[in-house]
């Protein structure tokens, strides 16, 4: 699942220091549902999805008809319209795999983010 987040205690408004990641269990268990639960999109395609968005290499390919899109809603999802998913759906993609690649996309983007930001914390960033 890539690099455990590191969470922080403000101790003072100069110092933090780490403390135990109090929703690892959560976090862990919400990949493996988006990644291996039951779906339209194999698990294989999923979990790439995840790594792609989350800025981890894949062996596995992503359709050409949803590269751009899951990089346009791990990038900027408040932007993706109607057109941008009536063109993939046009290419051949149907709505439940559309639906399943936007989620595994969003959830790829938000652990690259919470990765990012404890990255920072940890004077690492």
């Amino acid at each position: 699942m890539g690099n455990p987040v590191t969470w922080f205690e403000v101790n003072s408004p100069n110092s933090v220091a780490p403390v135990t990641d109090p929703y690892a269990e959560e976090r862990r268990a919400l990949v493996e549902a988006v990644t291996r639960g039951a779906g339209h999109l194999s698990p294989e395609l999923r979990t790439a999805i995840v790594d792609r968005t989350r800025g981890q290499a894949s062996d596995a390919v992503i359709p050409d008809a949803l590269v751009g899109f899951v990089d346009r809603v791990a990038k900027n999802a408040p932007e993706i319209t109607d057109a941008d998913v009536d063109a993939v759906k046009a290419a051949g993609i149907d709505e439940e795999t559309v639906f399943e690649a936007i989620v595994a996309a969003a959830l790829g983007a938000s652990l690259a983010r919470l990765e990012a930001v404890d990255a920072l914390l940890a004077g690492g960033g």
